[in-house]
């Protein structure tokens, strides 16, 4: 399975990342990204990574080597996730046990797949931890006051509540460990106490709280989708939910599941609590928390016609979103502001790139149009309305000399978008290239190595001087827009790029990029047109998710590669092809059924850049990276003229299609009555296997009357049926020139053969 940005963005939603103002460090991460450079993965001191399979919703271990063996894998085709058994068991769970109290809140059920009798004992595991901690607070008063604060704040706002008298209860208890998180990024709350509900119980069958839980299906739009449609609105604005999981109230019936030991001071007496909300940590909080979200846009659907498309626009509690016009925006921001509220959600933390849009909003005393910001990883200015690429933080006094140390570096590279993709494809290959060594871990790099390693790091800080805008479209051009796609492909990598192509009223073009994708070549070697196919299969996706995400389509669609011979591929039948360019052709031509493919010069094609690698420096002053070629600005009978006639390399490829006829002369000739009707028949034979290769040799097929020739062709085969069956140790003998046995019946006739398959008499 190919794990990438899909995978990723499920892991966020399922909250085993958590973005935000917060970039992932390797210690979090182990790999920031495999593939396609945005999957999180859990890091340890074994060397092992425990990634969420997403796609099969399984959880697997491996190790970090196996992990990056899927880094260069040659890409499979994606596929839907589908709903399993258990997702639908949640969606049904959640339908029949939500409602909603007095104030408008709404109360869920936590989605247990067991009975909660088969948890043991977690008392005293939890109490050992809660001393830890105890003793850790007790040598940090800074720290000791923070988490005392929170929660001070946990109980007062009634989001847990004391359990007076234990003895009385009779339901299972299971009891959360917590503990510290910082956040140094963070504007608001620079530490949150989070809670442990992985930890194994003691006696029973040694299970957590989360293994007795369904996780739930994804039920919010990906990532990257959320943040294509940032980039196509005029006037956007972000905000994110005040405490999202802790507005969702859990029912009475399981709050003992959620009980923590806590006391603000070790003279005082440790007391039992129980947390009343949807809590982080467990394994079901994202799905209530985004499913509550979503069932609350259903429930006001009536009242607020455009809820449920302003509830697609959050990302777990963080909402991108925007307009065309100033007007529309104050809509989208008067409605969620109410809606969200009838629900007990209330958000925060408002930008926009129009400062008075922010008049409209509530609770904006913490809204930044000035500053840079980070929402969803994405480092943006409102007040300019640009995108920033922020180099992660090299020490420089760090030689960075083993493999280790180098992906420590390279998985704080975000880049969802894939926007700096000819930088990171860099950083890809030098991975492959470390694992080709075979080096361990923590041995000194190669020479070699590492003088390549120490220019690209040498050159990273030429990111931070990346100014992207943000907004792809034109103010005036009423989402008139055109797709442009490039694909390329080198020894060494792969990848496609897609534009954003308007026109105003004006009729001024302009084109920006949108995103990208890149893939480094599989170690089993492909030849160039089958990694220049597996470029355009690339783009066909990449293009196939840009379309899901945007609200609006666009008015064409234009592919481009510079290959003729995979123009010449996905043009024909793939049925012609062997099956390695067949699948492929068969997908490309499924997902751009609406789109044009054109040939395009290699000097024109952007996607050279990604499938190659640059440099930071040269990155900056590509306008080919950011713009696409020059002619895209000019009207399209300017554009260069398509070239898409086969070459002799598509031959390599074809598809021999071998029929083989069993036939004897007994059978075939006893079945007809007569010699003219058993030609005619065979000649029919014949047409049909000969239609039935048409398609993949290129030939039309045959109809109507026999002809003159498929009557000789016939004939002639029923000849040597005969002979074969009546003179075969003749033909045998004269087909190896040897001569005829005394006993031979045509030994007088002087017989010959003709071309090795046709007996024939002489003239004696």
């Amino acid at each position: 399975m190919l794990i990438g940005s899909e995978c990723f963005s499920n892991l966020l939603q399922r909250g085993l990342i958590k973005l935000g103002n917060h970039r992932p460090t390797l210690h979090e991460t182990a790999l920031g990204w495999v593939v396609a450079g945005q999957l999180n993965v859990n890091y340890n001191t074994q060397n092992t990574a425990s990634y969420l399979c997403t796609n099969s919703n399984c959880q697997a271990t491996e190790t970090i080597n196996q992990a990056i063996t899927k880094f260069w894998r040659v890409e499979e085709f994606k596929t839907d996730r589908l709903s399993t058994d258990e997702d639908i068991q949640c969606e049904q769970m959640y339908s029949a046990t939500t409602s909603r109290n007095q104030y408008g809140r709404y109360i869920v059920k936590l989605p247990l797949r067991s009975d909660p009798s088969v948890l043991g004992d977690s008392f005293q595991e939890a109490l050992r931890r809660f001393r830890q901690i105890e003793k850790r607070l007790q040598k940090d008063v800074v720290l000791q006051t923070n988490y005392n604060n929170f929660m001070n704040e946990y109980l007062s706002l009634g989001h847990m509540q004391i359990v007076e008298d234990i003895t009385q209860a009779k339901e299972v208890r299971y009891f959360l460990p917590h503990h510290p998180v910082f956040r140094e990024a963070s504007t608001t709350t620079k530490l949150r106490v989070v809670f442990d509900a992985s930890m194994k119980t003691d006696g029973g069958k040694g299970l957590s709280l989360n293994d007795i839980l369904l996780v739930g299906p994804v039920v919010q739009d990906d990532l990257f989708s959320v943040i294509i449609r940032f980039r196509m609105h005029s006037i956007v604005f972000t905000a994110d939910i005040i405490k999202m999981y802790r507005q969702i109230q859990v029912h009475h019936e399981n709050t003992s599941l959620q009980s923590i030991l806590w006391r603000s001071s070790p003279h005082q007496e440790i007391k039992i609590y129980e947390l009343n909300t949807v809590t982080y940590g467990t394994a079901a909080a994202p799905y209530l928390a985004t499913r509550t979200l979503n069932q609350l846009a259903a429930d006001c659907k009536d009242k607020y016609p455009n809820a449920e498309n302003i509830i697609r626009d959050f990302y777990v509690d963080d909402i991108l979103s925007g307009a065309n016009t100033v007007e529309e925006a104050k809509k989208i921001i008067s409605e969620l502001n109410s809606m969200l509220s009838e629900g007990g959600f209330q958000l925060s933390k408002w930008a926009s790139n129009y400062k008075p849009l922010l008049n409209f909003t509530t609770n904006n005393k913490s809204s930044n149009t000035t500053d840079i910001i980070t929402v969803l990883g994405l480092t943006w200015n409102p007040s300019n309305d640009n995108l920033y690429c922020t180099r992660p933080p090299v020490d420089f006094t760090h030689a960075y000399q083993t493999k280790r140390e180098v992906l420590s570096l390279i998985a704080r590279l975000y880049d969802p978008l894939g926007l700096i993709g000819p930088v990171v494809i860099l950083a890809k290959m030098l991975i492959q290239e470390l694992w080709k060594l075979k080096i361990d871990w923590d041995s000194p790099l190669p020479p070699d190595t590492q003088a390549t390693w120490n220019k690209f790091v040498d050159e990273l800080p030429n990111l931070n001087k990346l100014q992207i805008p943000r907004q792809v479209t034109l103010a005036n051009c009423d989402l008139n827009f055109d797709i442009q796609g490039f694909s390329d492909a080198s020894e060494r990598a792969y990848g496609a790029v897609v534009y954003i192509r308007c026109t105003d009223h004006n009729g001024y073009n302009q084109t920006r990029i949108l995103a990208a994708k890149s893939r480094v070549a599989p170690v089993r070697t492909l030849s160039i047109p089958r990694l220049e196919l597996c470029s355009a299969l690339l783009l066909s996706q990449l293009v196939s998710s840009i379309l899901s995400a945007l609200k609006v389509k666009p008015k064409n669609i234009f592919l481009w590669s510079d290959s003729t011979v995979t123009l010449a591929w996905i043009s024909a039948c793939p049925s012609r092809w062997k099956q390695f360019v067949a699948n492929r052709v068969s997908e490309i031509q499924k997902l751009t059924s609406n789109a044009q493919w054109n040939h395009i010069k290699s000097e024109d094609n952007p996607a050279d850049l990604i499938s190659r690698g640059v440099q930071p420096s040269r990155l900056i002053e590509a306008s080919l990276w950011w713009s696409g070629p020059t002619w895209l600005r000019f009207s399209n009978d300017q554009w260069p003229v398509s070239i898409t006639a086969p070459t002799s390399e598509t031959v390599l490829e074809e598809r021999v299609i071998k029929t083989q006829v069993f036939v004897t002369s007994s059978i075939q000739f006893e079945n007809h009555s007569s010699w003219s009707k058993l030609i005619r028949t065979t000649a029919y034979v014949f047409r049909f296997i000969r239609n039935t290769q048409a398609r993949s040799q290129c030939r039309e097929k045959l109809i109507g009357h026999l002809t003159t020739e498929e009557f000789r062709q016939a004939t002639l085969h029923c000849c040597k049926l005969v002979q074969a069956e009546e003179f075969s140790s003749d033909i045998t003998k004269l087909s190896n020139n040897k001569n005829l046995s005394s006993k031979s019946k045509l030994l007088c006739l002087a017989p010959f053969m003709i071309k090795k398959e046709f007996l024939e008499l002489g003239d004696d």
